[in-house]
C-alpha cells in the first residue's frame, strides 16, 4: 500500500495547501499526477491553461513570490471531485491593501486522479479584481 492509497482526497488537499504555503514545492508536487493541469481563469498574465507539474508549480512559486496569502475555509470531497473554499488575500503592488490589492473568495475543484490531483480549475467571486490585481503587478 503507497503513502496516497491511505489518504483520502480531503487529506491530499489540506496537505496540498500546506505545503504550497511552505514553500514546499517537492510535498506540493507529490500530491499532483504527473499529467495534471491547472485552468485559471480571466485576462491577466496567469491565465490559462498550465499543463504539468513543472508548469503548476511554476505558477504556485509565482503567486506565493507575489504574496498571495490563502485561508483554506472547508474542502469539499465527493467520489471524483473535490473543492476547496478558500480566501486569498494580497496586497497591491505598492505592498498595500489598498489599491490594487486583493481579497477575494475562490473555489478550487479539482478532479482527482487516484489521490492525487489530475486537474483543476479556480473560480473566482470576483474575477474582475483578480484580473486587476495581476495586470498590476506585472507591470
Amino acid at each position: 500500500m503507497s503513502y496516497f492509497s491511505s489518504m483520502t482526497s480531503t487529506e491530499s488537499i489540506r496537505r496540498l495547501y500546506a505545503a504550497v504555503a511552505d514553500g514546499d514545492a517537492a510535498a506540493a508536487a507529490a500530491h499532483l499526477a504527473p499529467d495534471a493541469v491547472l485552468h485559471i481563469p480571466g485576462d491577466n498574465p496567469l491565465a490559462g491553461d498550465h499543463a504539468g507539474r513543472v508548469a503548476i508549480l511554476e505558477v504556485l512559486a509565482r503567486v506565493r513570490a507575489g504574496g498571495e496569502q490563502i485561508e483554506l475555509i472547508d474542502v469539499l470531497a465527493g467520489r471524483e471531485h473535490t473543492a476547496a473554499y478558500c480566501r486569498v488575500r494580497m496586497d497591491g503592488p505598492g505592498g498595500s491593501a489598498g489599491s490594487d490589492g486583493l481579497d477575494n473568495s475562490t473555489v478550487h475543484l479539482f478532479r482527482m486522479a487516484g489521490d492525487r490531483i489530475g486537474e483543476a480549475w479556480f473560480h473566482n467571486r470576483d474575477q474582475a479584481a483578480v484580473d486587476a490585481h495581476w495586470k498590476a503587478a506585472a507591470r
